[in-house]
Order: C-alpha cells, then structure tokens, then sequence
C-alpha cells in the first residue's frame, strides 16, 4: 500500500478513493500539464508522465480487485481509459502510429471518447496524416462545436494541405473559442501572408508574439518576432502597436468601421466570425451602436420626407426610430439567455446594427426623393432583406453557436418581429 500512495499524492485524491474520482482527478490534471500547454518546459513534461503513470497503475489496481469497476464478460483486459493513457506514453516517446493504434482501441471501447480523438488528432498531424485529421476534427465538432483544439489542428492540416482560406476560418473558430490561443494568431498570419493580406499579417503576427510573451513561451517568442522581421524589415514593438491601435482617431475609426460593413456585406458565411473576432469589443460596441445610430437617421429623415407634419425631426421622432434597432437587440439578448443562461451584450449591439443598417437604406431608398422605379427597388428589397437573413443566420451559426436546426427557426422569428415594428412605426406617419 506504501508504494501506491504515491499516485493517490500524485493525482491528489485519497487513498480510498474510488475509480470514477480516480478518472475525474486525471481528467483535471492532464488538462493542467499537458505539454501543448506548456511547451519547453521539461519539468512540466516529466509532471505529466509521472501523472499518467499513477493514473494508469490504479486503474489497473481497481481493476484487478473489482473494487468499483466492473467489466463486461467478453470485454478487453484493458479499459478505454488504459488505452488512452497508453496511447499518451506512445506518443510522448515519438511512436506515432503506435499511439494512434491505442486511441483508436480507447474509441472502439467508447466511441464518444472526445479527448482520445483529440489525441488521436494530434498523433495524426504529427505523423503527417492530414486527411485522417480532418476526419477526427470533423468528429470531434459534432461531439463539442466549441473545442478550440479541433479547430486550431483543422486549420493546420487545410492550410498543409493548401486550403488557406478554409485554414483561416477554422483558426478563426479557434480563436474564438480561445482567445490566449497564440498558435492560433500565428498561424493564421502566415496563412493570410500566403493570400498577401499584409495589414492582417501583421496584426496577428503580433498578436500572437504578444501572447506568446505573456505565457512564457520565449522560443514562440523569437520565432514570432523573427517572422515579423523577416516579411517587414524589422521587428515593430507589439506593445507600441497594441497601444496606438486601442486609440485610434476618428478617421481611422471611421474608415474601419465602413470596412467592416462592407466586408461583410459582400461575405457574411466567410468573413463575420472573422471580422467581430478582430475587433476588440469596444470597437464591436462602438460600430455596433453607429450602425444603429445612422440606421436611425435614415429611418428619421425618410419618414420626415414622406409627411413633413406628421412626422417632425425631434429628439423624441430620433428615440421613437430607434425602436427597431433596441427591440433587435433585446430580442437577441433574451434569445441567449434563454438558450445559453448567459449575454452577450456586446455581440448582441454589433449584430442589431450591422442587420438593421441595410433595412435603413432600403427604407432610404424607398422613400427617397429620387423616384426610384418599382422594378429597381423590388431587386434591392431582395438583395437586402436576403442580407439581412444572412447576417442573422451566420451570427446565430457562427458567433452565438447555435445550431442550424435553432438558427434556421430564429431567423424567421426575428424578421417578422422586425417587420412588425417597422409596420407600427409607419402608423405614426
């Protein structure tokens, strides 16, 4: 019993411990010392081996007493859990395929084993066997489509395999889900230094130099800085520029801010997550409430045209306007907190005014002095409110997390009570 005291020390739980406690304890400190966490650091290594060393002797003491295990008759000798940890010792030692071989027995034994397809990944991309990394990426997603480990790998094996956009979004996904994810920022900058997007080139290569900095990572580090030198002819000081781009002025704010639109006017699927990831969220507020602020301008001076008495330009006609732009925003916070326990106040605002800016425009143009021909307005009301959709839908999908089955329905539901909304206001004209 002495010397098995040790690795209850190790995996701090008590020496009666059973083996569900015995499995949640390694579960924690693995996730703790795993050396991708920790890269370069030895002691850290040697921490992690020593923990599934215990975690592997007392699954296989419980085991041979039966004490809370039980085995199914015509079972292996080993567990799931015995498999993957073995597949970890394989790995760790640089015997790939054999790894690969004991995670997959780990899933064959319990095919919704997340963290044994995470590994099996793992082994995958360092045996260079990309396409079977997609396909476990592919499977950890439908597990949890929020792990940020299957994100960063899928754009590893797209971007080797010459898929750099895709990398770029699936590193995008990465960052999102983890926003300390250095290799994610690195990464990503040389897949945009490929499609020659310098100015995004350079704001996550020092990002991720950033990063990398602050978690100790000092090979990372020089590695990152040395890119930076390399493609712009010296190192730039990240913190300077880290600095200057939390102050930017009111030229710069507003021409990022017009960038943003269009940027994802033209491509909400490809660039939304993208685009909100990069802002900081007081520039997703700021644009967010401009967006809402002009859709409320057009919305003021279209009606105001349309019946001069009626319908004054007033602080309280300015407010009375701005009811679609906050009902989208109430309707998007109450949905998350429904579906999720949690808001986003942040993400709801930048959504609501990057949605209702276009119906603004269309509002504009309706009742605009230009005599605009049916057939002409009848292709922009299309184009918009299919926009709109998008924007709705891709932000549920992609930025909210919801699932398609979910976003599909929401969608409809929000249009409706925007166009509800809309039709009350006409009423007061």
């Amino acid at each position: 019993m002495e010397n098995t005291v040790k690795y209850y020390q190790l995996l701090q739980i008590p020496t009666n411990a059973n083996l569900e406690q015995i499995k949640t304890a390694f579960r924690r400190l693995a996730r703790q010392y795993h050396p991708d966490l920790h890269p370069n650091e030895p002691a850290t290594e040697e921490k992690f081996k020593e923990i599934c060393e215990a975690y592997e002797i007392l699954c296989n003491l419980h085991n041979s007493h039966q004490t809370t295990f039980r085995q199914e008759p015509n079972s292996s000798k080993f567990s799931a859990e015995n498999y993957y940890v073995s597949g970890i010792n394989q790995f760790l030692e640089g015997n790939y395929q054999e790894a690969i071989e004991n995670y997959t027995q780990a899933i064959q034994l319990k095919p919704n084993f997340q963290e044994a397809y995470l590994k099996r990944c793992e082994a995958y991309f360092a045996a260079k066997q990309d396409r079977q990394v997609l396909a476990d990426c592919q499977t950890i997603l439908k597990l949890d489509n929020t792990c940020y480990q299957a994100y960063f790998y899928q754009g590893r094996s797209r971007q080797l395999l010459g898929y750099t956009q895709s990398a770029i979004e699936s590193y995008t996904q990465a960052i999102h889900y983890q926003n300390s994810c250095a290799e994610a920022y690195y990464y990503r900058g040389l897949a945009y230094d490929e499609l020659k997007e310098i100015a995004n080139v350079l704001q996550d290569l020092q990002k991720a130099a950033k990063l990398f900095n602050e978690q100790g990572d000092r090979k990372n580090y020089n590695l990152a800085q040395n890119k930076l030198q390399q493609l712009f002819g010296k190192t730039p000081n990240v913190k300077s520029t880290i600095r200057q781009s939390g102050t930017p002025g009111i030229v710069k704010t507003i021409q990022l801010a017009v960038t943003t639109f269009l940027s994802c006017l033209f491509n909400p699927g490809g660039n939304l997550l993208a685009v909100f990831s990069r802002l900081s969220s007081r520039q997703a507020l700021l644009f967010g409430v401009l967006y809402g602020a002009i859709a409320d301008i057009f919305i003021t001076i279209s009606l105001h045209h349309l019946n001069h008495q009626a319908y004054s330009l007033s602080i309280q006609t300015f407010l009375l306007n701005s009811l679609p732009f906050i009902s989208l925003v109430s309707c998007l916070a109450i949905i998350e907190l429904i579906l999720r326990q949690q808001i986003h106040i942040v993400a709801s605002i930048f959504i609501s005014g990057l949605s209702i800016l276009p119906v603004s425009c269309l509002i504009a143009l309706a009742y605009s002095p230009l005599n605009v021909p049916q057939s002409l307005l009848l292709i922009v009301s299309i184009f918009i409110i299919c926009f709109t959709i998008l924007i709705l839908y891709f932000s549920f999908t992609q930025i909210y997390n919801f699932s398609e089955k979910t976003s599909t329905w929401l969608v409809p539901i929000l249009i409706t009570i925007l166009a509800v909304i809309l039709s009350i206001l006409s009423n007061f004209i």
